[in-house]
């Protein structure tokens, strides 16, 4: 999967979107059918029940992709494998992706190229940029890959624990279910919405107040966008100087990348879509 590069002028502050589909149309069904279906499970379980905050897992349609905490795509990084499959369950068919920028950088001295963004090893570290133009501490919990569905208190979440967890769907406990739960409803409660993570404000008030029943309706605030039935949101910036040199030998920017991803579960062509929504400031 090629990423996409853009110039940008760099009079701050700015904002630029960039939308990308990971599509996979029914054809390509008949094209990996025929593979051998592969398993999740290879031991390393109890790495990715302790791991996977800093990682986030979109499957609630047909295709299941990986997304870092640190803006990396498309890649299992606990496993420096593959990190898209289609259809989910089956075979990978996208190693990596990412989002690269480029532009000239006139800060007073001579103008020069510098490059950000994701390709192979990230660019850009977890966190957004703060008021005083400094990162945020990536260490704290609130830095973090969120993922919500919708349908998280009261729907089956067996073969997404399997997933999310690296382990056969036949050994799922109802305690990796519940553990799932949990994480889904601390996501849904601290959605990140005063960062920029999208959700819908039905309430009146200000800020973000979900009904704790969890339960969607028209009069309470609900974590997401657009009807979907799975969102992941992070933010990462490019401030950290060896990790901007190790992708390209660049000093950092001094930019803020707030990506969105949201997917739905259709037996259509929907349901063989993943958005996403890349925001750069």
């Amino acid at each position: 999967m090629l990423n996409s590069i853009f110039a940008l002028n760099t009079t701050f502050p700015k904002t630029i979107l960039f939308y990308h589909l990971l599509i996979f149309i029914t054809i390509l069904w008949f094209n990996t059918s025929s593979n051998a279906r592969t398993t999740i499970i290879d031991g390393s379980r109890l790495a990715l029940v302790q791991d996977t905050s800093t990682r986030a897992l979109m499957n609630i349609n047909n295709i299941s992709m990986w997304v870092d905490d640190d803006g990396m795509m498309e890649k299992n990084s606990l496993r420096q494998s593959a990190g898209v499959t289609f259809p989910r369950g089956t075979s990978t068919l996208v190693h990596n992706g990412g989002l690269l920028w480029a532009g000239l950088v006139r800060d007073g001295r001579t103008p020069e190229l510098r490059v950000g963004g994701q390709a192979i090893v990230s660019g850009t570290i977890p966190g957004r940029i703060t008021s005083s133009h400094l990162p945020e501490n990536r260490f704290a919990n609130a830095v973090r890959v969120f993922r919500i569905r919708r349908d998280w208190k009261t729907g089956d979440l067996k073969q997404d624990a399997a997933e999310t967890f690296g382990i056969s769907v036949y050994d799922v406990t109802e305690h990796d279910i519940l553990e799932l739960r949990r994480r889904y409803a601390t996501d849904w409660y601290n959605w990140p919405w005063q960062k920029g993570a999208p959700y819908y404000e039905r309430n009146g008030i200000p800020g973000y107040q979900p009904d704790t029943s969890a339960f969607s309706d028209s009069t309470d605030d609900e974590p997401g966008l657009l009807q979907a039935d799975q969102v992941v949101w992070l933010v990462c910036n490019d401030l950290n100087q060896t990790t901007t040199r190790n992708l390209a030998g660049s000093q950092p920017i001094g930019i803020e990348q707030q990506i969105t991803c949201w997917a739905y579960k259709s037996d259509g062509e929907l349901g063989n879509v993943i958005f996403q929504q890349h925001k750069i400031m």
